[in-house]
């Protein structure tokens, strides 16, 4: 190998290796949102139903379509807020979930998706389901 080839192959290397961390890092950049979305997603036994139902009600609120507007009014209310989702256990997650759409329905905070009568909260987690795929 000559000397010019060598410098070559250096410098070639050398570009690529310092590009790795910038692609890394890039990588590895996730929102608390997209994490708590993805951890939400994870609930359902049925995700790809689940993120049918989220793609028509996200067509039809489309002001609902960002992963912090929809953690911002599923995790309204709670303690801590939605940062605690990441501290829970999946059942007292679907406990809190449960509890949530109850009292959505109780307070008449519905949406029709599709004829279906939906409550906001579980309309949102729909569409957190379809968002985080």
């Amino acid at each position: 190998m000559n000397r010019r080839r060598f410098l070559r192959r250096a410098a070639w290397l050398g570009g690529c290796l310092s590009l790795w961390p910038a692609v890394a890092f890039g990588r590895s950049i996730e929102t608390p949102a997209a994490r708590q979305a993805r951890r939400i997603a994870g609930i359902f036994t049925r995700p790809v139903s689940a993120a049918r139902i989220g793609r028509v009600y996200l067509r039809d609120h489309p002001h609902e379509a960002s992963l912090e507007r929809l953690m911002q009014g599923l995790a309204a209310g709670w303690p801590g807020g939605a940062a605690q989702i990441e501290r829970l256990s999946t059942a007292q997650l679907r406990r809190r979930l449960h509890r949530k759409i109850r009292a959505d329905f109780a307070a008449g905070r519905t949406v029709r998706v599709q004829g279906w009568v939906l409550a906001e909260s579980e309309a949102r987690l729909f569409g957190l389901t379809t968002l985080a795929s």
